[in-house]
């Protein structure tokens, strides 16, 4: 039960260089709570580019 509560690690933690917008992006797509994920695809890849 510990993924329903335990943050997940920094992206940069587990791979160093990994850059600053794409580990936010990481963490907001694994968030715990769905309403703080992007609500779609499309703002996924807005959010890459």
């Amino acid at each position: 039960m510990a993924h329903l509560t335990t943050p997940p690690p920094r992206p940069s933690s587990l791979r160093e260089g990994t850059h600053g917008n794409l580990e936010e992006l990481i963490l907001r797509l694994l968030e715990k709570e769905p309403a703080r994920r992007p609500a779609s695809a499309e703002l996924v890849m807005a959010a890459l580019r």
